[in-house]
């Protein structure tokens, strides 16, 4: 098995599919690459590291077939909002699964935020991912699925092999980390969402989503305001 360290730094970010990402204010981004000559169904697979300097955070990356992907879900967590005021579309919104209120080291210190990462509405989805990464279209969500020739059986084998019904092939690391608004502090998700960059209606976008004891994966057109993970993607 061949194993290639490459340090690569990111300097700024890029516009895709006429999408723009300011770079003013943005911090930089590092990231490690691990290669790892692997082949898994039609892809080749390389895992890596990214470190967020805006707050210190640590991923494990995977790469599918030359595109890089977050295996973790995001925690950037600037901020949380209190569920109150979650269907407010005007606000950029941050939340953890469980916790209703507006103290972010009481947020940051529940064990959901650790196990599962924050929960975005679109506006905050489209602008957290850190510098030189973006949020995700629908089209690179299914060039994922088709690189891995997993189309039958996309969530089980995305799903982590811990929490609920999956053997996380990939390294992916699909965890159940539930969707907004989370109201109940002391129930536990039994699915899984991720925000796309694409829009599917007037005021509506798509999300990438998994649920337990299901085999497969789907997409659903979901209002803005709603709570969903994020997982980056390389520019």
């Amino acid at each position: 098995m061949l194993r290639l360290l490459v340090l690569m730094i990111l300097l700024g970010c890029t516009t895709e599919n006429n999408l723009t990402f300011a770079t003013n204010e943005r911090p930089k981004a590092r990231t490690i690459n691990v290669k790892v000559d692997d082949d898994i169904g039609k892809a080749m697979l390389e895992y890596g590291s990214l470190v967020d300097e805006r707050d210190g955070r640590e991923y494990k990356t995977m790469g599918v077939s030359g595109q890089w992907w977050m295996a973790e879900n995001l925690a950037y967590l600037p901020k949380v909002t209190a569920l109150m005021t979650f269907y407010d579309e005007e606000q950029v919104q941050y939340f953890v699964y469980g916790y209703n209120g507006t103290d972010l080291a009481a947020a940051k210190n529940h064990e959901n935020y650790s196990l599962y990462g924050a929960l975005y509405n679109h506006d905050a989805a489209m602008e957290a991912c850190p510098s030189g990464w973006h949020l995700p279209s629908k089209e690179e969500w299914e060039g994922l699925i088709n690189a891995l020739d997993a189309t039958d059986d996309v969530g089980t084998r995305l799903k982590s092999a811990e929490y609920w019904d999956g053997t996380d092939d990939y390294g992916f690391n699909a965890l159940p980390g539930g969707d907004g608004p989370p109201l109940l502090a002391d129930s536990k998700p039994d699915r899984a969402g991720w925000w796309t960059n694409t829009t599917s209606l007037e005021d509506m976008c798509y999300a990438f989503t998994l649920e337990s004891e299901s085999a497969t994966a789907s997409f659903v057109s979901s209002l803005l305001a709603k709570g969903y993970s994020v997982r980056c993607v390389q520019n």
